[in-house]
């Protein structure tokens, strides 16, 4: 269950004190309680240590309880807990190191057996010890967080005329006419359960002249993938993209548009109408920082859009629309965003992008 008033603080504290290195001067201290996380974690890329349970209490570390004591983190066997990790119930692994598998993780050196079969999932055998365990919530959920480096080229694929900027993800340059687009390079397996939390801090500035036109960010099941792009200006990159689901940040009012500085929602890159739509409650186009956070609750298929000046998110959303993610996107959706200029010109720049998905 999609839990954003329960796991906002928690994971909250878990991102304050990892953002400083992780983004330098893109910090999204996010002080607002805002939750946020990413369900790709690679184990061996993302360093040693760090590993808790998600499932329930225990032993120190969060032991899982019940039989098998599955994870959903780690490899599929050999991730195990760390030094003085405790089986408990039967055959659930803890400790502070990585996490147990389904078919075969278990403790590591100095684990204590407390249970009558040692072994992790039904007919797992022992696995060594493992390294890199991602941080879940000590509530309980599987939600996970991710910061991502948007200036690496190898967390975000580009296409268009999207490029790495100095400290941004320029996915637009000061030019007329012109479409971009980056995505994460592997999308998530959604279910009807499937919840998710969004955040991003923008700028957008150096247009000569009317600003234009405008950036969304999109969960998408084109069959493109991460080649999906669609035409500039008033298209904001995302035109046609389908299917997908859009949250659009609009600086130039077009013929269809409701007003010239709005964030709206769509879905199937259909640009011309929306499911809701607000004005900002700032300049869009301004060149400050701006902020938003973004809501997908899987329970009551709702999305929700907060927007700030500040890295403190608001108590309150700004917009919000029914949409079902899984029914309108199907069984996989890649993440990121698209842009578009048109007889104006301007930079869209996202300069921090953080993940949370809870499945």
């Amino acid at each position: 269950m999609f839990r954003v008033s329960e796991n906002r603080c928690k994971v909250e504290d878990h991102v304050r004190s990892t953002l400083a290195l992780a983004l330098s001067a893109c910090v999204l201290s996010m002080s607002g309680c805002g939750r946020f996380g990413y369900d790709l974690i690679d184990p061996a890329a993302d360093g040693d240590g760090g590993g808790s349970s998600s499932f329930g209490s225990g032993a120190s570390g969060g032991a899982p309880q019940g039989s098998g004591g599955s994870s959903v983190l780690g490899p599929d066997s050999g991730s195990t807990s760390g030094a003085g990790g405790a089986i408990s119930g039967a055959g659930g692994a803890a400790g502070t190191g990585g996490m147990p598998t389904g078919t075969g993780g278990t403790a590591g050196a100095g684990g204590a057996t407390t249970s009558v079969d040692a072994s992790s999932g039904t007919g797992g055998t022992y696995g060594s010890a493992g390294s890199g365990g991602a941080t879940a919530p000590a509530d309980g959920s599987a939600s996970q967080v991710q910061i991502i480096d948007v200036t690496d080229k190898a967390r975000m694929v580009l296409s268009g005329d999207a490029q790495i900027g100095t400290g941004e993800l320029d996915l637009t340059t000061s030019t007329r006419n012109i479409a971009g687009a980056a995505y994460l390079p592997t999308p998530y397996a959604l279910t009807a359960t499937t919840s998710f939390s969004v955040s991003f801090s923008f700028r957008v500035y150096g247009a000569v002249g009317t600003s234009g036109d405008g950036f969304a960010f999109l969960w998408q099941n084109d069959p493109r993938g991460t080649a999906a792009i669609g035409p500039g200006g008033g298209a904001l990159g995302y035109g046609g993209v389908t299917p997908s689901v859009e949250v659009e940040l609009d600086v130039l009012q077009n013929s269809w548009d409701p007003g010239g500085n709005d964030i709206a929602l769509t879905t199937d890159g259909q640009y011309m109408t929306s499911l809701s739509h607000q004005a900002a409650p700032f300049t869009i186009s301004d060149g400050a920082t701006h902020y938003v956070w973004i809501d997908y609750d899987a329970a009551t298929h709702t999305v929700s859009v907060y927007a700030g000046n500040t890295a403190t998110r608001p108590a309150a959303a700004l917009t919000t629309a029914t949409v079902d993610l899984f029914a309108t996107v199907g069984a996989r959706a890649y993440l990121g965003f698209t842009a578009g200029t048109g007889v104006s010109d301007e930079y869209h720049a996202i300069e921090s992008f953080i993940v949370d998905v809870e499945p």
